[in-house]
């Protein structure tokens, strides 16, 4: 066996204090005021553990096991605070896990937003969620605790691994689900990933492809990251049947990944969408290549295509997704879609109209203040599929500014008398 318990489940701690990780992954006391974590007041000493959702606080800390393996070292495993709980492995010094720890929820408001929009779907027989850009396999592990079965892409090899183990970890889990260990792209061939090394303050779900348009997102250096080959495949090859979810993230490649969904948004039932769009320096194309003008036109054209397939987009930026109150209660019939800002806004919108421009390319460019977003979509309440093609790539597309583009595929379709 791969993985050893390395560490029995956490003691019971002190009164007070809390609890930090070394660069080796090892737990130890910090002196920081509880506060500073971001955790209530109420966790310092031992009463009212109950309203305590931070792991790092000192009265109320879950179990935590830590397994070992040679390749991988120190993986941390922890039950979470989700409705299903499940349990779920992860490498403890990623930033974004301690952040998890406040609230043993990861990402709560787009967790919150996950188990909103597939719970129902779930229950059904066989309900499948796509998890493209499956990092340590939180969506993919709730998806299964909620009912799914799951098709899961996670091409960097130590993070597969990390998956696996908390698939292992969760009875009945892994036959439920798939691994893949491709990217997913518009065009076959090996790829070259930079896969960030663990290390105290690096981001490890910033697994970064080097595509048409080189690293979109990442970490470049040898002294950050490995380099692996993964070869790549499309979804409509493999996933042919309704959806509950399809969720992207692969730092910057989400419009390739929906290109080579074009058939199962057309054929398919796929109600809900989760991921994440990258804007920063697409914005500076011009002091780029060719190619970053390019993937800047691929952007808009992902909204525009999924605008005319039917989906009310939502943004949730990334400083908002830790910052939402834990319902008391249930999270069955719990709602946070209204609290996702609208995407386009209402100014986006009346901008457009007064410009003459697409709407999703105005959103694209008042609306997103941020390098990247998380865009969460939902299909419009008719659930009519729409028979829309990817639009055809133009020779002259790498010249064309953004609206341009994206004005070009919406006269396209229009001319070809197609739905929208």
């Amino acid at each position: 066996m791969e993985w050893v318990l390395h560490g029995a489940p956490a003691p019971q701690p002190r009164e007070e204090g809390c609890f930090g990780f070394d660069d080796r992954g090892a737990r130890s006391w910090r002196t920081l005021p509880t506060a500073e974590l971001g955790c209530n007041a109420s966790c310092v000493g031992r009463r009212a553990c109950r309203e305590c959702r931070c792991a790092l606080c000192g009265a109320c800390v879950p179990p935590e096991n830590v397994w070992y393996s040679r390749a991988s070292g120190a993986v941390h495993a922890i039950t979470t605070d989700t409705q299903p709980r499940f349990v779920f492995a992860f490498q403890p010094l990623d930033p974004d896990m301690e952040r998890m720890r406040r609230k043993v929820v990861l990402e709560p408001l787009l967790t919150l937003a996950w188990q909103e929009a597939i719970r129902s779907c779930c229950r059904q027989p066989a309900a499948l969620v796509v998890d493209v850009g499956g990092n340590f396999g939180w969506y993919t592990l709730y998806s299964v605790a909620l009912g799914c079965d799951v098709v899961v892409f996670e091409p960097a090899s130590a993070w597969q691994k990390i998956l696996r183990l908390g698939l292992a970890l969760n009875p009945g889990f892994s036959s439920k689900v798939r691994v893949y260990p491709n990217v997913v792209y518009n065009r076959p061939g090996n790829y070259s990933l930079k896969v960030p090394r663990p290390r105290k303050g690096v981001l490890l779900g910033m697994t970064g492809m080097v595509g048409s348009a080189g690293l979109m997102k990442g970490y470049a250096g040898k002294q950050w990251a490995d380099t692996e080959q993964a070869s790549a495949v499309r979804i409509d090859d493999l996933v042919q049947r309704d959806v509950c979810m399809l969720k992207v993230d692969v730092e910057g490649y989400e419009p390739q990944v929906f290109e080579t969904s074009t058939n199962l948004l057309r054929r398919f039932a796929v109600p809900a969408l989760q991921l994440e769009l990258t804007k920063g320096y697409l914005l500076l194309r011009d002091k780029y290549s060719a190619a970053l003008s390019a993937q800047t036109c691929m952007q808009l054209r992902m909204l525009a295509f999924l605008d005319a397939h039917g989906y009310e987009l939502r943004q949730a930026g990334h400083s908002a997704v830790d910052h939402v109150a834990m319902p008391s209660g249930s999270w069955e019939g719990y709602e946070v879609w209204d609290k996702l800002s609208p995407l386009p806004s209402r100014r986006a919108e009346a901008l457009a109209k007064k410009l003459g421009q697409h709407r999703m390319v105005v959103a694209f460019f008042e609306d997103i203040k941020s390098y990247s977003t998380n865009i969460v979509a939902r299909r419009h309440e008719d659930g009519r599929r729409r028979d829309i093609s990817w639009p055809a790539e133009s020779p002259k597309e790498a010249q064309m500014t953004a609206a341009q583009c994206v004005q070009g595929v919406v006269n396209n379709r229009q001319a070809r008398k197609e739905p929208s």
